[in-house]
Formats: C-alpha cells, structure tokens, sequence
C-alpha cells in the first residue's frame, strides 16, 4: 500500500509524541470500505491518537491500491524519512483491534465557559495543517466543559474530512 508523504507525516506528528503506550504508537488505515456522507464516495480513512490528541484524514479512493492496516510508529519513521521509498508492513495481526476512536467524536455541541488546551496540541495542529496543506484557519466546536474540541480546515484541499481532536486540560 502507497501513503501519501505529507499525511503520513502529519501522522506522525500525532503517534511520535505518544507515551509509548502499545495501544497508541501506530495509526490505522481504513480503504475503500469507507463511506462518506453525504456523497457516499469510496474513501480512504487515517486515524491516529496519542491518547491525548485524535487525527481523522480523509480521502477520496484512488483505485487499485486501497489496501487497509494498522502501521507502527517506527514503520511510519522509517516511511517518511525515505520520503515514501520504504514499505510500509501492516501490523494488524501484531496489535489486535485498533481503539474504538469513534467514541471520541462529540454527537453534540454545547457552550462552555472555559476550556483548556496544552498549547503544544496546539503547535501540533498548525504542523498538520502545513503538511495536509489546508491552511491555518480552523474552525473549532466544544463539547461541554470536559468533552472533547473538535479542530477542521476552513480550506479541505485534497481532502474530504480533516478533524482534529483535543481533549482539554481540567482547570481547576
């Protein structure tokens, strides 16, 4: 399976900064199965979290190669140094099931009065815009006091979702 270059680095940023957690050095690659409302186009899903932080990229399906894994942290290190030269070998059989992210995605949105956020979540943010190249303007929507902020683009460049997740920080 090919990755592109400038999402396995934005990946990266996410997986490098982990606590060496086992469930939480590697991202997850979902292909062709994957649909996307409200089109229902074939897509391409990458999902990766440091227990703290959650990317969801998604991309329109581009044919034969729409393989699907589970890749681990140093794989995805070797992959981008080698600018997408090197190969890419799903662990799925070495790591079981990947976390239920989906959990994380708030179904709602409420007002809050205050938020914290690690401001190194936020740099991390910028660094996944400048390599997904979609911009520096995110909209972003709380899920109460202690839910999650949810992070997209203004600008989706080649993507069909980009959302960003990071859990606050509690301030009291």
């Amino acid at each position: 399976m090919t990755l592109d270059i400038n999402t396995a680095k934005a990946l990266l940023a996410v997986i490098k900064t982990s606590d060496a957690s086992r469930e939480l050095d590697r991202v997850q690659v979902s292909a062709g199965a994957c649909l996307v409302p409200p089109s229902l186009t074939p897509s391409r899903r990458h999902v990766a979290t440091n227990g703290y932080v959650l990317l969801v990229v998604e991309q329109a399906a581009t044919g034969v190669d729409e393989g699907s894994g589970t890749y681990s942290l140093e794989d995805l290190k070797e992959y981008v140094s080698s600018k997408g030269y090197s190969t890419l070998t799903d662990r799925s059989d070495d790591y079981g099931k990947f976390p239920d992210w989906e959990q994380c995605m708030p179904s709602t949105s409420s007002a809050v009065e205050n938020a914290g956020l690690s401001a190194k979540y936020l740099k991390m943010l910028v660094d996944i815009g400048r390599f997904l190249k979609v911009g520096d303007t995110w909209k972003v929507s709380f899920d109460g006091q202690l839910g999650p902020t949810v992070w997209e683009p203004q600008e989706l460049g080649d993507f069909t979702r980009v959302s960003f997740i990071i859990m606050p920080i509690r301030l009291d």
